[in-house]
């Protein structure tokens, strides 16, 4: 389910992918890593409670919520200095989408990219189970509505890094990790490392 979601995403933006990197590269820093590792790792629980839990019933729906919302306060704050507030762009149905300007951050781009595969995957979770009715469409719309902007954001920067660097490679998550081991040391979290950066243990 992931990979067909992800896919199904990142052609939403393939045409909006080609100008904003320009061969400009420079290992992410030790901070944003680290950083980047935690968010990814919390949103990992909270699909595993979406999906090992009792799926969004009333209790997990709202321990879901709350966790999403303060999960997006940490993105945001990873994503600040690079926003450019002079830019937006149009891209579905022309909703304003933010730029940033990551061309500097390739293993933070990745890693933000793996993010929203997370983000992405739970949004799936939650048509299904409207489609199964364990929620009505009504709600799950209202909560679902609430982070589609910010999925879509982090999706067109993710698919334009993945769209300048890895073109016709495959993924190559794997290479950007070790390379960031090289420079600053194994993380922390190994179980997150190698089963969203296709690393090895």
């Amino acid at each position: 389910m992931k990979d067909v979601s992800i896919k199904l995403s990142l052609k939403l933006y393939t045409d909006n992918a080609n100008n904003l990197f320009k061969g400009r590269e420079k290992t992410a820093t030790k901070s944003e890593i680290i950083g980047v590792e935690r968010v990814g790792y919390r949103l990992f629980h909270v699909h595993k409670v979406a999906v090992e839990g009792c799926p969004f019933a009333a209790n997990t729906m709202s321990s879901v919520e709350s966790e999403l919302q303060s999960l997006k306060a940490e993105l945001s704050a990873l994503l600040e200095p690079y926003r450019r507030a002079d830019q937006s762009v149009q891209v579905e149905r022309g909703d304003p989408v933010a730029v940033y300007d990551l061309s500097k951050r390739p293993v933070f781009c990745v890693a933000i990219s793996e993010i929203v595969g997370l983000y992405d995957e739970l949004m799936m979770f939650w048509y299904l189970d409207r489609v199964r009715g364990v929620i009505s469409a009504r709600d799950c719309h209202r909560t679902a509505a609430k982070y589609k902007k910010k999925i879509r954001t982090m999706m067109y920067i993710g698919m334009k890094y993945r769209d300048y660097k890895f073109r016709g490679t495959g993924d190559q998550t794997s290479l950007e990790w070790h390379e960031a081991v090289k420079q600053f040391g194994e993380p922390s979290v190994t179980n997150y490392r190698s089963r969203y950066y296709h690393a090895s243990a």
